[in-house]
């Protein structure tokens, strides 16, 4: 699984790895050959002309792009290396692609005519101008340069691979400038940059993909790396078995709990996802607005239906509760309850109720959404009265709400996550595009996958149940939230595929297409 890194973190593991007694030349060496690898596994000139253009900044990223310019020379490629700024005539990869015959060409002395012809019969191209210690602006000369060769590449149909990240982007905030190249793959070096998964730099990536550079896992400062992208290889590595001889029991028994009046369906959409993605039993405890409008809609749960007032969940409900969540796995709480004094009551006696009955229901494991996490901030210190296997699961607004107003602009979402998962002692998962989990102890990851499917009401609610759904199957808290947050945005994903569009994908969309998912991850 790919770790993510910062730019200071990058330059402390390499000179660690030096340390131990790797040159950073053959740090660059192994650079350069694992992005000209993966060029020849993807690019489409690989089985026609063979053409790749090298971009060719003065820092290591150019370096690295020369060596996969000579590396791909050397097997026939026909190569031409652009140069940007100065680069010392006497540079010996420069000599190098140039004894295997490829041309040298500065992009300043060059006519558009002849740069126009470079860049004609849709060749490879490596784009390594600038690498991850660049802060904006751009300089005039470069910002023209490269708005230029961003539109020849798209006239030309030019395959683009970035050298660890595209040229003008700020590889630790994510922020870019507009001519900023357009990656079709980003290849990084051992692991990937933490402004990559973050917009507006998260658009111009392309594809990410990583290469082995040589760091070793004795290496201190990689070690040190606790934060990681929860790729597909990560995702298959966490899904529970599923046994020949199984029952319902080894799957989990959830409770979901929620929904009101005007939010009926939120706790079918728990319960969907939760089967979904495998659980045993669901048991949905909701009003009867939720059990006779929406029944129909999940016939294999169990239904408590649960006192209101007006609509809205009241403590006549909690000695039902009570009883009932001595059998339950797992409680998925919160989602469509709605916000007024009568349910503010249910959820602070609610979470008295797990208070007075901790060591009865010490096995509990919760997933904490939606107004049940607004609601609870009105108890003091609440997130000391929540169990210890809790999973909360806001989004940015609900994230400022239960933080009394940390901004996530003053701070990067990662961090925010991090800060307070170790503070609530609970795994947090910060939802929206490239979705962070974090766990107290440290760890994160992130999913890197941003789908405009995802942006409709009740995708949410469909996540939480994929998460309570893991955690009924035995993963632990961590795990759960990180394969139930990684396959809802594949499904997104996937069902965007499908339909051929994001716009008119509904929640319902999302748990009914997960079954591609699983399929995807299991090689069936």
């Amino acid at each position: 699984m790919p770790k993510l890194v910062s730019v200071s973190q990058t330059v402390a593991i390499e000179q660690a790895q030096v340390n131990l007694g790797v040159t950073m030349r053959q740090l660059m060496l192994n650079a350069g050959a694992g992005v000209a690898e993966i060029i020849r596994r993807t690019s489409e000139s690989a089985v026609g002309n063979k053409k790749v253009i090298s971009l060719v900044g003065k820092g290591n990223n150019g370096g690295d792009a020369l060596v996969a310019l000579r590396d791909l020379a050397f097997e026939g490629w026909h190569g031409t290396a652009l140069i940007f700024g100065q680069r010392s005539t006497s540079d010996s990869l420069l000599k190098a692609v140039r004894g295997l015959g490829c041309e040298v060409v500065y992009f300043s002395d060059s006519e558009t005519e002849t740069l126009e012809k470079i860049f004609s019969g849709e060749p490879a191209v490596i784009d390594g101008i600038l690498g991850t210690g660049f802060r904006l602006p751009l300089s005039e000369e470069l910002a023209s340069a490269m708005n230029w060769i961003n539109a020849e590449v798209k006239r030309q149909n030019c395959q683009v691979f970035s050298v660890d990240c595209p040229s003008g982007v700020n590889c630790d905030t994510g922020e870019c400038a507009e001519e900023a190249m357009d990656a079709d793959v980003t290849v990084c070096m051992a692991a990937v940059k933490k402004g990559l998964l973050t917009f507006p730099a998260a658009a111009k990536t392309g594809k990410i993909e990583t290469v082995d550079i040589g760091i070793t896992e004795d290496n201190p400062e990689w070690q040190n790396v606790t934060d990681f992208v929860a790729d597909e290889a990560m995702l298959k590595s966490l899904l529970p078995p599923r046994p020949l001889n199984s029952h319902k029991g080894m799957f989990g028994k959830i409770m979901v709990c929620g929904g009101c009046l005007e939010y009926p369906g939120a706790p079918i959409l728990n319960g969907c996802g939760a089967y979904a993605v495998g659980a045993g039993l669901v048991r949905v405890a909701s009003t009867e607005y939720s059990m006779q409008g929406y029944s129909g809609r999940l016939i294999e749960a169990v239904w408590l239906r649960l006192p209101h007032t007006n609509g809205y969940l009241n403590i006549d409900g909690i000695p039902l509760l009570e009883r009932t969540l001595m059998e339950q796995d797992v409680l998925i709480f919160g989602s469509g309850l709605g916000i007024n004094s009568t349910t503010t009551e249910f959820v602070n006696s609610f979470f008295d109720l797990v208070q007075r009955r901790k060591n009865i229901l010490s096995r509990l494991k919760i997933v904490l959404d939606a107004d049940g996490l607004r609601m609870i901030t009105s108890l003091n210190r609440w997130y000391e009265k929540i169990p210890s296997q809790t999973v909360i699961t806001p989004h940015p607004g609900e994230f400022r709400a239960i933080t009394a107003g940390m901004e996530l602009e003053g701070m990067d979402r990662l961090n925010s996550a991090k800060i307070v998962a170790e503070k609530w002692g609970c795994v947090v998962v910060l939802k929206g595009a490239m979705t962070v989990v974090a766990a107290p102890d440290g760890r994160s990851a992130t999913i890197p996958i941003a789908s405009p499917a995802l942006a409709k009401a009740g995708t949410g609610d469909v996540l939480a149940g994929m998460i309570g759904g893991f955690l009924g199957q035995g993963l632990d808290v961590y795990d759960a939230a990180v394969l139930g947050a990684g396959i809802h945005a594949m499904s997104g994903e996937v069902t965007s595929a499908i339909y051929g569009n994001s716009r008119s994908i509904m929640a319902s969309d999302i748990y009914y297409h997960t079954s591609e998912v699983f399929s995807k991850l299991e090689g069936v």
